[in-house]
């Protein structure tokens, strides 16, 4: 493809080679030129656009605020990509672009916080979270054999009651339950999510429309063995002649989500569910019943997929990240950005014990302290940054009011940066306003480069016009001067 190549506010036009009507040079217009913007948004929403340049100071950014909002200097916090300007910085330095939104606050009267800190003091803030108190329950003993909804996966699971407590002045009562499926800390559930175990599978014959089982579902892959979930009978098949069909309703989750028409995919494995029953109505052999591990263990798809839940297996994606070794999994810690478990022994640094934060981080996780940028610091230095021209502090040229500096708001992803050949979206004649404009569309990716192109693949693009006076522009082809072989001291490039 092939632009003009004129000045920051001119208009470019896009065009390929070969079309004659394409390749024409448009001279700069009389029209308004716009000079680079920011947007201005306030706590209650309220937004104001203001006229700015890169080189402006912080300072003067405040000032352009108090007159838009009414805020003084002092009393005045502006944010942009998560840092708080600072004075003594300009609007380059926190690489702010055109159209960005600064976010303004008001800092809070003093007044008005020690009153807060007030009541926030108050009896109610400092009570102590209210503790275990060990109780009776009317259905459950400690020792019976149950079924629990997990609330991580929205099932039923095989457990059993290792501890039941309340929390005094409340009244409900709650059941500490050690899963058989997985070595986990125990789980607290309440009455509605705990009954006792099943043990008896229901024939087919014997099923009739809504009658409430339990039956094996994948709710990812339907086609594959899952977890047990409740379902209402809606639909039976059972013919000789015919393939045996049972569909109903299921029941997903801790609140019990229905979803329509679910077909069960092993019908010979239909649960009954056991309803719970009052202790004193219960007869000495469904007591003893309860303390009784069932004979067979159902059928449940393994939480982990690499290694089934082998336990002699080592693994790396339900154990130790690090070592794949599932021993101790009491001193294992799990961070909570990547969910990653990891023996503390098998961290760098190793950790004595485990920390008793409610949050922790690994070390390929955690943030650097010394590198984030906190409310009221200094911008770390660049080196970088201060090799360059524009960080001069002797330099009074104002280069960033313009829009010839802004950069790039985004990125083309429609075609790659070698691409030949016309954009999807983008006809010939299309026109843009300024340069910046041009790259963002893919047309022509430099906001300063003339040529666009590798010595090993070719020119992708190039901007014919603001070249030299012996460039030639004939339609069909034209003459073009490129890198090298020419005199470029001073300004002899024609507009």
């Amino acid at each position: 493809s092939v632009v003009p190549r004129s000045s920051s506010s001119s208009k470019f036009r896009a065009g390929t080679t070969g079309r004659s009507n394409s390749l024409q040079v448009y001279k700069l217009e009389d029209y308004i030129i716009v000079k680079m913007y920011i947007k201005l948004r306030g706590q209650d929403g309220k937004q104001s656009v203001v006229t700015v340049s890169k080189t402006d100071t912080i300072v003067s950014l405040k000032s352009k605020v108090e007159k838009e909002f009414g805020i003084g200097k002092s009393k005045q916090r502006l944010f942009f990509a998560g840092k708080q300007l600072e004075d003594g910085y300009k609007l380059f330095d926190y690489k702010i672009n055109v159209n960005d939104t600064v976010q303004v606050m008001e800092k809070p009267v003093l007044e008005a916080i020690k009153d807060s800190d007030r009541t926030d003091s108050s009896p109610t803030k400092n009570k102590k979270a209210p503790a275990e108190v060990p109780c009776v329950s009317p259905y459950f003993t400690i020792g019976d054999i149950v079924d629990a909804c997990d609330a991580t996966f929205g099932a039923w699971f095989e457990g059993k009651v290792i501890e039941i407590f309340s929390y005094p002045p409340e009244e409900e009562i709650y059941y500490k339950v050690q899963f058989s499926h997985t070595p986990i800390p125990p789980t607290l559930v309440t009455l509605k999510d705990i009954r006792p175990v099943s043990r008896n599978t229901i024939p087919i014959s014997s099923l009739k429309e809504n009658d409430m089982v339990m039956v094996n579902h994948n709710l990812e892959c339907p086609d594959e063995r899952g977890y047990w979930y409740d379902l209402k009978i809606e639909r039976v098949v059972n013919d000789m002649n015919r393939t045996t069909f049972v569909q109903g309703t299921l029941f997903a989750g801790v609140d019990r989500t229905p979803m329509q028409d679910m077909k069960v995919i092993f019908p010979d494995e239909i649960m009954e569910i056991c309803e719970s029953k009052m202790i004193i109505d219960k007869t000495r052999e469904e007591l003893d019943l309860m303390q009784t591990e069932p004979t067979f263990k159902r059928k449940t798809a393994p939480l982990c997929d690499k290694c089934k839940d082998n336990p002699r297996r080592k693994c790396k994606e339900c154990s130790c990240v690090k070592c794949g070794g599932k021993e101790e999994p009491d001193k294992q810690i799990v961070c909570d950005e990547c969910e990653c478990a990891s023996h503390i022994w098998c961290l760098d640094p190793p950790l004595e014990e485990l920390p008793q934060s409610d949050e922790w981080y690994c070390p390929d996780c955690r943030n650097n302290g010394e590198e984030v940028v906190k409310a009221g610091e200094k911008l770390k230095e660049s080196s970088k940054k201060a090799k360059m021209a524009s960080s001069n502090p002797k330099s009074n040229r104002d280069w960033g009011r313009g829009m010839a500096c802004v950069g790039r708001t985004k990125d083309c992803t429609l075609v790659p940066k070698n691409h030949f050949g016309p954009i999807p979206g983008v006809e010939v004649g299309t026109m843009w306003k300024y340069r910046f404009q041009v790259a963002e569309s893919g047309v022509h990716r430099p906001q300063v480069a003339g040529i666009h192109g590798r010595d090993s693949e070719g020119a992708f693009s190039l901007v014919l016009s603001g070249g030299y006076e012996d460039d030639v522009d004939y339609g069909e082809e034209f003459l073009y001067t490129g890198a090298g072989g020419r005199d470029l001291s001073g300004n002899k490039r024609t507009a």
